[in-house]
């Protein structure tokens, strides 16, 4: 389960813009 946060982490962080508009993802990843 990990490896596959860390996918959408490095999705989220080019996409800044969405990666700010979710809060509750940004929380669960760290």
């Amino acid at each position: 389960m990990k490896e596959m946060h860390q996918s959408q982490y490095s999705i989220n962080s080019r996409d800044n813009k969405m990666y700010r508009n979710m809060p509750p993802l940004i929380g669960v990843m760290e």
